[in-house]
C-alpha cells in the first residue's frame, strides 16, 4: 500500500483471500476476521493517508458464517462495502465458507463500482447481476 500509494492511484487492488495468503487452510486465520476488524482499520489507515480508494480480499466472519470476501475502503478510509463470492469453489464449500447472493454496487468519485472474485467470473449471471 505504502509503495503504491506514491504513485496516488485512485484503486489499489489486492488479491482474493490475501489476508490469508500463505497461511495452511486448516489455520484458525481461514475463519475471518470481522469487518469493519484489525486488517479493514489498518488498511483504511493507509487509504486516508494516500487519499486512495481499496479493494482487498478476505475471509469475513460474519457472527458464526464466513464468507469468501470483497471490501472496498473509500479514500476516507471508511468501509463502503462488501462482497460476498457467490460462485465457490468445492474446496471453499468444504472448508464451510458460505456463499453470498448478490452482486451489489457501490458510488465513489471514480464511478459506481461492483467487485466479483475469481470463480464468479465463470458465469455471466454475476456480471448480469452487476449490469442490473
Amino acid at each position: 500500500m505504502e509503495k503504491a500509494g506514491e504513485y496516488r492511484p485512485d484503486f489499489v487492488c489486492f488479491t482474493e483471500v490475501a489476508r490469508e495468503l500463505g497461511v495452511p487452510r486448516n489455520h484458525q486465520t481461514w475463519k475471518g476476521e470481522p469487518v469493519p476488524g484489525p486488517t479493514t482499520e489498518a488498511l483504511g489507515t493507509v487509504a486516508r493517508k494516500h487519499q486512495t480508494h481499496v479493494i482487498f480480499g478476505m475471509q469475513e466472519l460474519a457472527g458464526n458464517r464466513t464468507f469468501n470476501a470483497a471490501v472496498l475502503i473509500g479514500r476516507d478510509g471508511e468501509v463502503i462495502g462488501i462482497y460476498h463470492k457467490v460462485q465457490l469453489t468445492i474446496g471453499e464449500m468444504e472448508m464451510g465458507t458460505i456463499s453470498g447472493i448478490k452482486a451489489p454496487t457501490w458510488e465513489t468519485d471514480c464511478g459506481r463500482v461492483g467487485m466479483c472474485i475469481c470463480f464468479d467470473l465463470k458465469f455471466p449471471e454475476i456480471a448480469m447481476m452487476l449490469a442490473r
